[in-house]
């Protein structure tokens, strides 16, 4: 609704709302605000006249209610694998072939025929 209201792209509109949060103090780039909305993630009391900065930086004004909840609505992702949270997937359980190496003289290599990933932070499968 943000990227609509101001004629960008969203990324760019994502871009802008987390740098100026993280620039402001309000919230900090961390994992533990990961798949979390930004309304669940001050760092410090805030006012509203700091959250309608944000929205004027995007391109939005004037600034009413609408956007104002739709901002502190919006969810943090991180810049990993995960599709729910954006958290670091790591290889949970799996079933390899050996391609190469005898074992003895040369290290075995192996190629995925299956892998479970798991993300590290909020505990999705694929």
């Amino acid at each position: 609704m943000l990227a609509t209201a101001c004629g960008q792209k969203p990324a760019k509109v994502a871009e802008t709302i987390v740098t100026d949060l993280i620039n402001k103090g309000i919230i900090k780039d961390t994992p533990d605000n990961w798949g979390f909305p930004i309304s669940e993630c001050y760092e410090r009391d805030i006012t509203v006249s700091e959250i309608a900065s944000i929205i004027r930086d995007i391109g939005i004004c004037p600034v009413s209610s609408r956007y104002l909840d739709c901002l502190l609505e919006c969810m943090l992702i991180g810049n990993d694998d995960c599709p729910e949270c954006g958290g670091e997937m790591e290889v949970t359980d799996g079933e390899y072939k050996q391609t190469g190496g005898d074992g003895y003289l040369t290290p075995p290599e192996y190629i995925p025929i299956w892998e479970e990933k798991t993300c590290t932070h909020c505990g999705h499968k694929e």
